[in-house]
């Protein structure tokens, strides 16, 4: 296992962090999560919540050198190099404020463990709804993934029509929600 450790601590003090270009809250299958999108362009989803983005209850300590979410033993055989490396974290700040997070790259990759640790039958049964959960924000991400794609084989996001990013932001909101869209300019919906 890999000793994890914060980008910026790895990098050394020369080193400047990275600064916030734009945050606000994330919904990922009902958990409101802080997003933030670094001035490099990464997306980040904030590390104290990504217990609630996998519908999980923190109990107790990690049982591996891991954070708390992937911990469990019965979970190191499906950890793959990939999300080690995102374990590290991503250290930024907000202002005057230091932020700790994670690339949000690190999501899928934490679902696939539990998809793959559930097809090897080796999760708990509390760790089976967060299988569940899994299966669900991997076919969200499927969907959106194939979208972004599409998006840029095509060069949509170069046209930079606000309307249509209003459209494309509105079909990803609840209904109840959709309505109150209206209230905001179509430039909200681009940036």
């Amino acid at each position: 296992m890999s000793q994890i450790t914060p980008k910026s601590a790895q990098s050394g003090p020369s080193e400047k962090l990275r600064k916030v270009w734009g945050k606000g809250p994330i919904n990922i299958n009902g958990a409101i999560i802080d997003g933030y999108v670094l001035d490099d362009g990464m997306p980040i989803l904030t590390k104290t919540k990504m217990m609630s983005a996998l519908d999980r209850k923190w109990r107790g300590t990690s049982r591996s050198d891991r954070p708390n979410f992937i911990g469990a033993k019965n979970l190191q055989p499906f950890v793959r190099q990939e999300l080690d490396e995102l374990l590290g974290g991503v250290e930024f700040y907000d202002g005057k404020k230091l932020v700790s997070g994670y690339d949000a790259k690190i999501l899928p990759y934490i679902c696939r463990v539990y998809r793959e640790a559930d097809r090897a039958g080796v999760l708990t049964s509390n760790q089976k709804q967060t299988a569940q959960k899994c299966e669900i924000l991997a076919d969200a991400f499927s969907i959106v993934g194939i979208t972004a794609l599409i998006y840029e084989q095509l060069g949509f996001e170069r046209i930079k029509n606000p309307a249509a990013y209003r459209i494309l932001v509105e079909s990803y909101m609840e209904p109840e929600i959709r309505k109150w869209a209206k209230e905001f300019p179509d430039e909200f919906f681009f940036q």
